[in-house]
């Protein structure tokens, strides 16, 4: 593939996927603002300084200096290859790939998905129909119905039977035109010991379909019926199913979810079962009380607010505390459902009624309560450690509130709850505070100096530099403005080598397709980046696309000042700097006594000096910067 015709591929994808969205499947993101900020995936930290511009369709993390567009952030999260990222964006975009273009391992992977998805849809579909037509499958459809669960749920979630027999689904699904070991792949079966032949993984088990959000079956759960062990049995993991990526039910709920604004978690299949069947939608089960990570991103994508209805057991209400801290890590509020003495939501339902669940979800527990209220029952009062080590377990949930009334609310309650003056409370807070924008400080002197690292701009005044990091910003964002700039002044206006790169790269750039200046400058970004080859100097591109400009340029009148003005300020620089320059040339060449040379360095100094004069008459270079190069 040539530049060319790998620069509009990029531009046509770029243009039409979202990159927002791409990041969310991910990180859990929340506006300020134009951008979108979350906590970065490729490094841990704890305050977010990970950002993505939607504008500009550029994500960049000013933590670690990672940044790119949709195919870098690909390639980084899965560690594929550029033609394996290009090949998913290309789908989510609609897009075909050329041949050459699209890679033989993603077109591979892509080949043994959709067959893996036919044949988990063949297995749901025998499943079923022995589950509703099989004399076998009678003891299930009773066990289902004396539970509770009707006909029309049995169909809506798909339930279905596992026969007895060793090769129910083995026979079937070959004489499908699968071969036994892609049936092993997907778990359906297991290969024996002997090394001979294969047998059922799920025999005489009432059968859950494990859907993906968008109702795809990518695995199964089986409940034993009877005697035996393990009580449920999963799929084991594959490339294509991973349990602590999913929830259970999320494809039927995803629009409940986003019309309440909350999701209620539960732990089982049944528990699911029974509240979609009595009206409650927003219900999904995370298949266990291990949450992931991955799984909170995933539901907070549909409603900012979890609801915890997990076991009241020790092992379930253990695991709700787990759980509210990875919800409220990923800027999530969590609820909690405490008051039922029953074991979990199916028996709540079936016992009291739907309507008392629904009052439970209600009433249920912001977690400060839930947490307060535990704590305090496992945790002694009596010596100040004791209470320092409470207060210590709530120093993040007062960081993360989300308003100063709620965090007055949090330290009257720890004031009441702890016996210690509220005064002292907020005093430890203010120290934590002060703390946390000393290390936010460093963080930000850091970002600002970080294309200053390597030395390279060393003796450069700030306010040079500052002023070529936003010119260069506004002629990337706009194409007409980059070659006015080209041609009047010339790309080695840039003193920085650096800067003077990404320049070039962007001309080459905006040369190689002929109707760029129809496209938009969010898509050149995205071609600009894939030109950058230098790791380095990519983070210095997208460290000057995502800084927020702190000076007010809301008309295009302040905007040509400022250019004007860094222009300016950087030929000014350029100008005194070659004037001392030749200063001292000019008195090594009268020590050698070549008065040819002198006198065109003379010719020289005095053309420089009627640049600087020309300048001054002009104005001031310190409309934005003044010295040291911070504003005025």
């Amino acid at each position: 593939m040539s530049r060319w015709e790998r620069s509009q591929l990029v531009e046509e994808i770029v243009s039409r996927v979202e990159l927002v969205e791409i990041v969310s499947e991910t990180v859990t993101l929340t506006q300020k603002g134009k951008d979108f900020w979350g906590l970065c995936p490729f490094h841990v930290e704890d305050t977010p300084s990970f950002s993505v511009s939607p504008d500009k369709q550029v994500f960049y993390c000013f933590g670690c200096q990672v940044g790119g567009n949709a195919l870098t952030f690909l390639r980084k999260k899965d560690n594929l290859t550029y033609g394996e990222a290009l090949a998913i964006l290309a789908e989510k975009a609609g897009v075909s790939l050329g041949p050459g273009i699209d890679s033989p391992t993603q077109r591979q992977y892509r080949s043994e998905k959709q067959r893996v998805y036919r044949l988990n849809e063949l297995a749901t579909v025998f499943y079923q129909e022995m589950l509703e037509h099989s004399t076998e499958g009678a003891v299930t459809r009773s066990y289902l119905l004396d539970r509770g669960i009707t006909p029309e749920s049995m169909k809506r979630f798909r339930l279905g039977y596992a026969p007895e027999k060793w090769d129910a689904i083995l026979n079937h699904l070959t004489r499908q035109g699968f071969n036994p070991s892609e049936l092993e792949r997907c778990g359906l079966v297991v290969a024996r010991s002997s090394g001979s032949g294969y047998y059922d993984r799920f025999r005489h088990r009432l059968m859950f379909p494990i859907a993906d959000q968008t109702g795809q079956v990518v695995g199964f759960g089986g409940r034993i019926l009877g005697e035996g062990n393990p009580k449920y049995l999963n799929s084991p993991e594959n490339r294509f199913f991973d349990k602590g990526q999913l929830f259970y039910g999320l494809h039927l709920a995803r629009q409940a979810i986003q019309t309440h604004q909350y999701s209620v978690l539960v732990e089982g299949y049944m528990d699911v079962l029974m509240c979609h069947q009595n009206g409650i939608h927003q219900v999904v089960a995370s298949m266990g009380t291990a949450l992931t990570q991955a799984q909170v991103r995933l539901i907070l994508r549909y409603a900012p607010e979890v609801v915890l209805a997990y076991d009241q057991d020790e092992a379930g209400q253990t695991a709700t505390l787990r759980a509210i801290g990875l919800i409220r890590k990923q800027g999530g509020r969590a609820r909690v459902i405490a008051q039922f003495d029953d074991k979990d939501p199916d028996e709540i339902i079936r016992k009291n009624g739907a309507d008392y669940f629904r009052t439970g979800i209600n009433e249920a527990q912001d977690f400060f309560s839930f947490k307060l209220q535990r704590i305090l029952a496992q945790r002694s009062l009596r010596t100040a450690a004791d209470k320092a080590g409470i207060f210590a377990e709530f120093w993040e949930d007062i960081r993360q509130a989300g308003s100063e009334l709620e965090r007055q609310e949090y330290f009257e309650r720890l004031s009441m709850a702890l016996q210690v003056p509220e005064t002292f409370i907020r005093e430890e807070y203010r120290k934590s505070q002060r703390t946390l924008r000393k290390n936010r400080d460093q963080l930000d002197k850091n970002t600002n100096n970080v294309h200053t690292k390597n030395g390279k701009l060393s003796g450069t005044p700030a306010a040079v530099i500052r002023a070529e990091r936003y010119l260069l910003r506004f002629m990337l964002e706009d194409l007409r403005l980059f070659k006015r700039i080209e041609q009047e002044h010339g790309l080695d206006l840039f003193t920085d080598d650096q800067l003077r790169q990404i320049a070039i790269n962007y001309q080459k750039v905006i040369q190689i397709i002929p109707e760029a200046e129809e496209k938009a400058a969010a898509v050149h970004l995205a071609s600009l980046i894939e030109e950058l080859e230098d790791d380095s100097i990519r983070s210095i591109l997208l460290s000057i696309c995502m800084e927020n400009s702190t000076f007010p340029i809301d008309t295009d009148s302040h905007k040509e000042k400022a250019i004007n003005d860094y222009i300016h300020t950087i030929l000014e620089y350029k100008y005194r700097k070659r004037m001392v320059d030749i200063q001292l040339e000019l008195g090594q060449a009268e020590h050698q006594g070549d008065q040819l040379r002198s006198r065109n360095l003379i010719t020289e100094l005095a053309t420089i000096q009627e640049k600087i004069r020309f300048l001054e008459a002009k104005g001031s270079s310190t409309s934005y910067f003044g010295k040291g190069g911070k504003r005025l």
